[in-house]
């Protein structure tokens, strides 16, 4: 592919793929075309693989010339530059700052010495130093102490400057074969798509012998063991049974200590979120799928994130166009689900917090701002709400922990270590000013000490038991952690008004720039908005995704499960259907 015409990257963000009729993929594959393609392949192989040792002489070329340039007017043999029988030679350089202190300091150690400079780049000195070997007692310790480092030559012999031209000669012979093979590669590129095909074909020849190693077999019978969705298990029974008649298929659940593969299925609201959760690990068999569990969160929380109204339709538009054009592959199409949907509840966040494109929100909908985050106080109730916010979502965590141990029978942990800690988070709370402080404190004191005396439920003597429950109960303090983790929204929220701001305020100078004025300023909006929405997008993505995964699902969700890959024909570069569909 690097000889290759690049072509523009709409294809790869829309997963889409290379398209052959059943006539030409059949054509492409057949036994008669295999020996030309595989010569084609097999001469594609070898000129990489000449490409790479040619780019690796090419390396070596330029690590010598570069050690060579250094000494380039040295006017001797390199042969020559070897210690005698009585006199010694180094080559070698130095910190060009210390060079004349050690000159001065070889003089007065020995008169037996000579030493020319051959070159000084400023920061290092290159010279020649001959000197009586009886005298190395004495010269080779002031050569340590300034830091001597000798020179390294890429030939035993010949002038430095005859080597010099004979390397650019070599570079000059490598880079005509450089041509020759691009021109050669170009040619052969032409037959990409069919061997894309081909290379698809035989990964699926592939892929079918190494299913069909597993399988247990005889002379006249073999069995087959795997996993099936359950809902498609009868539907999977009758097409085989209608195609084989000498078949049984047994179906049982799976072993309690087995770990099947795991399918997950949502609504379309809920579906794009999957790919957030891909990016933690999918649930184990026994788990329970996260995703409808945070992706209202997840939309909410990005929405606060840009609190602009204006950025929120501008999500909801690009978005749209991306899906209707662009995004073909479910990777994408997720991607670009969340976008939509975050950018609904980006308009919402935008309404309550006023914003629209960093200007206030136009009558009737500024009426609906709750909190103004351009004043002091509206950025501390910001902040507040965020908070709050946290606790929600912390509290809802240890609630559905407390109802998946309801769920597992597991009413011990359920009980005696889950449900105080859903008692306790709105107990904490209610310590805050107002009338329901004594309440608050009495449950947060019985739940206290709750946890202290019952939550574990592992250890066997009553030291273990206060001991591991005291520690359990300091586990408040990470509760407290994560909730001020959420500050994160505040601070994204804010920020992203301020830059929207600063962007019409320097629209707004340029404005007045005679003539090209008004260009300027819509160039500034246009593209200041931008930015804007794009930086804080990725940012709001990647933080509320890290609330998710850090404050949220650490408290019910472990993942880890094997996603569910049916054997099916798989390509990777081609799609096999009727072109005349596509008309």
């Amino acid at each position: 592919g690097q000889f290759e015409e690049k072509k523009g990257g709409l294809l790869s963000f829309s997963g889409g793929k290379l398209i052959f009729s059943p006539a030409q993929y059949a054509e492409i594959t057949s036994p008669e075309s295999l020996p030309r393609w595989r010569e084609i392949a097999d001469r594609c192989y070898e000129l990489s693989g000449e490409v790479n040792r040619l780019e690796s002489q090419l390396s070596r070329i330029n690590a010598d010339r570069s050690n060579l340039q250094i000494w380039w007017n040295l006017d001797v043999p390199i042969e020559s530059l070897r210690d005698t029988e009585k006199v010694a030679v180094r080559v070698g350089s130095i910190p060009s700052v210390a060079y004349q202190e050690m000159i001065s300091e070889l003089e007065e150690a020995t008169p037996y010495h000579h030493i020319e400079m051959v070159n000084s780049t400023g920061t290092e000195a290159y010279f020649v130093l001959t000197f009586l070997k009886e005298e190395e007692p004495i010269v080779n310790p002031i050569l340590a102490k300034y830091g001597f480092t000798p020179a390294s030559f890429p030939r035993d012999s010949g002038m430095v400057s005859e080597i010099l031209s004979e390397l650019n000669e070599e570079e000059k012979r490598i880079r005509e074969r450089e041509e020759e093979i691009a021109s050669e590669a170009k040619e052969l590129s032409r037959h990409r798509s069919e061997l894309m095909a081909l290379y698809d074909h035989l990964s699926q020849n592939l892929q079918k012998l190494q299913v069909q190693e597993s399988f247990l077999e005889t002379r006249h019978v073999f069995m087959v063991e795997g996993w099936v969705r359950e809902k498609d298990l009868e539907d999977f029974r009758e097409d085989l049974i209608g195609r084989f008649k000498e078949i049984d298929i047994y179906a049982f659940d799976p072993a309690p200590d087995e770990e099947p593969p795991v399918a997950i299925e949502n609504n379309r609201l809920v579906e794009p979120f999957q790919m957030v959760t891909n990016l933690y690990g999918m649930p184990r068999y026994r788990e329970i799928d996260p995703t409808p569990l945070f992706a209202p969160f997840f939309a909410f929380f990005f929405g606060i994130c840009l609190t602009d109204a204006g950025y929120g339709l501008t999500l909801i538009l690009l978005s749209v166009l991306a899906l209707k054009l662009f995004a073909k592959g479910r990777g994408a199409r997720q991607l670009m689900g969340i976008l939509l949907l975050s950018g609904v509840m980006t308009v919402v966040a935008g309404m309550l917090t006023g914003g629209f494109f960093g200007l206030k929100m136009p009558e009737p909908f500024s009426k609906l701002m709750v909190v103004d985050p351009s004043t002091p106080e509206g950025q501390k109730k910001f902040l507040y709400i965020s908070w709050g916010i946290g606790v929600v979502q912390v509290w809802v965590g240890f609630l559905i922990k407390f109802l998946l141990s309801l769920r597992d029978r597991k009413f011990k942990d359920a009980f005696r270590a889950d449900l105080p800690w859903v008692v306790m988070i709105p107990a904490a709370v209610m310590l805050l000013p107002g009338n329901l402080r004594k309440i608050g404190l009495t449950l947060f004191v019985i739940c206290s000490v709750w946890i202290i005396a019952l939550s574990d439920t592992e250890s066997k003597s009553i030291v273990g038991k206060i001991g591991n429950g005291f520690f359990n109960w300091y586990g408040i303090s990470g509760v407290f952690g994560d909730v001020l983790s959420y500050s994160r929204l505040f601070a994204l929220g804010l920020a992203t008004g301020i830059i929207a701001h600063v962007v019409n305020t320097i629209a707004k100078m340029i404005s007045g720039v005679p003539g090209l004025g008004p260009v300027l300023m819509i160039g500034v909006l246009i593209g200041g908005h931008l930015f804007n929405i794009v930086i804080n997008a990725l940012g709001g993505f990647i933080h509320t995704a890290r609330l998710q995964f850090v404050e949220y699902f650490t408290k019910f969700f472990e993942g880890g499960g094997e996603p569910f890959r049916p054997f099916a024909r798989e390509n990777r570069y081609v799609v096999v259907m009727d072109l005349e569909s596509l008309r």
